[in-house]
């Protein structure tokens, strides 16, 4: 929920640790670049970052309206997830530190 517009999806699970890192990079691009856009694996429905006065206008192909955040709150949101995430599977899986695909995967963020 950002800006009352709800951007859950209704089809079901979504891989989370490519969700987590595909935001982090997001939150990276709309520094640089100033747009991004995330396309789901098993759908054809995108949500579309851009960045305006400092603030990431959030809108997508499958909920009607948009939520607007500040660009430094969303680049540390971005930072904060991916760690979550990373602490609970590497939690759970400790074995998965060492699985170069997984390490790769991270890259610059390992």
């Amino acid at each position: 929920m950002l800006g009352g517009v709800n951007f859950s999806t209704d089809w079901g699970w979504i891989p989370i640790f490519d969700f987590a890192l595909s935001f982090r990079l997001i939150g990276e691009a709309l520094v640089r670049e100033g747009s991004a856009v995330f396309e789901f694996t098993d759908s054809d429905h995108v949500i579309e970052f851009n960045v305006q006065d400092e603030r990431v206008v959030v809108r997508t192909n499958y909920a009607i309206g948009q939520g607007v955040v500040e660009l430094s709150e969303f680049s540390r949101a971005t930072v904060e997830f991916l760690s979550r995430v990373r602490t609970r599977i590497e939690g759970e899986f400790p074995d998965l530190r060492e699985n170069v695909h997984y390490r790769t995967a991270l890259g610059q963020f390992w």
